[in-house]
């Protein structure tokens, strides 16, 4: 149950995301925290997260939210970095973080995910990480609420690149369901 809740949930933010277009640049981005949010996984397991607008969870992540975005790319693309720069940090209320599970597992820095995926035979820049970290000086929890995020893309002529993954999204809304056949 829990992993096709996680799973639910980054699809839809995956596809239905809508994409930006924007190469190679720098773009000042604000995340608007919520409240802390509960779900019922069962009957039986209820769970508290951390949420802000636009996030998307994952049962790997222990459901902390993760910030996601998809950028276009030019055609020809097959390879993309991302970094973020004047991060804006606010303290996690000691009140939010008793309620909510995982947390522990954050790291001193934030962890930049970036691959380039395809949708409809066009490039896509998928960035994603967990807008959370421990300061390693405070030793307190602390949430992004502002940072710039600079992509960098470029094209290889090597057919596949070391290290890079392709991610396709189905094409047709045909693919899903049951079909009879009416005579």
């Amino acid at each position: 149950m829990q992993t096709r809740f996680g799973f639910i949930l980054f699809f839809c933010v995956f596809f239905f995301s809508m994409p930006i277009f924007a190469q190679n640049g720098t773009h000042r981005k604000f995340i608007k925290w919520l409240p802390v949010q509960s779900a019922r996984l069962s009957e039986k397991q209820k769970i508290d997260f951390l949420s802000f607008e636009g996030a998307a969870y994952d049962s790997k992540n222990n459901y902390l939210p993760s910030y996601f975005e998809r950028i276009k790319l030019n055609p020809g693309d097959n390879g993309c970095s991302a970094s973020l720069s004047n991060p804006i940090y606010s303290l996690v209320p000691e009140s939010e973080l008793k309620l909510v599970n995982g947390i522990a597992g954050i790291e001193n820095e934030i962890i930049i995910s970036s691959a380039v995926g395809y949708a409809r035979k066009e490039p896509y820049a998928l960035i994603s990480f967990i807008p959370i970290r421990k300061n390693s000086v405070t030793g307190q929890y602390e949430r992004l609420i502002s940072f710039e995020l600079t992509i960098n893309s470029w094209s290889s002529s090597q057919k596949t690149m070391a290290g890079s993954q392709r991610y396709y999204a189905p094409n047709s809304v045909l693919a899903f369901g049951k079909w009879y056949k009416i005579s």
